[in-house]
């Protein structure tokens, strides 16, 4: 036999919905006809972006390295919301590379007016006595060319 329910649950009720006494709501006014006041030009195609050409745009390749003992870099600046920096100077490391391609940058003037994604060549030194929130040493830097931005 089947059982319901409803009996126990507050929001499924035992017998069916009533239409409402009232109907809800305004009747509908016919529209009027307007003419329009100008001619109207036939609407554009879309553009279908799959077949439509994309606009683009030569980027200089970003020329990764670093020297063997790390007294430079070169790569790409990133900074954080708070302004701290750090680069990456290899956008593919091995598993075996020393500082896994990136390094965070020490506080320096030299970086004040570098922005975020700028392409540089840094010389400095890799402090082992600091460290970043990851352990990793900080990089000093003692002088900075900027390459693009």
């Amino acid at each position: 036999p089947a059982t319901s329910n409803a009996g126990n649950n507050p929001f499924l009720s035992p017998r069916p919905a009533e239409p409402p006494a009232e109907p809800v709501g305004a009747p509908f006014a016919p529209l009027a006809p307007v003419a329009p006041t100008a001619p109207v030009a036939p609407p554009e195609e879309p553009m279908d972006l799959f077949l439509s050409p994309a606009r683009v745009q030569k980027v200089a390749p970003v020329e990764y390295g670093h020297h063997q003992d790390f007294a430079w870099l070169q790569g790409v600046v990133h900074k954080d919301a708070e302004g701290k920096a750090s680069i990456t100077y290899d956008d593919n490391p091995a598993t075996e590379a020393t500082y896994g391609g990136q390094l965070t940058l020490a506080t320096s003037p030299l970086l004040n007016e570098v922005p975020d994604g700028t392409v540089v060549r840094i010389q400095g030194t890799v402090d082992p006595l600091v460290t970043d929130p990851a352990g990793k040493p900080v990089y000093v830097v003692s002088g900075l060319d900027v390459l693009t931005n």
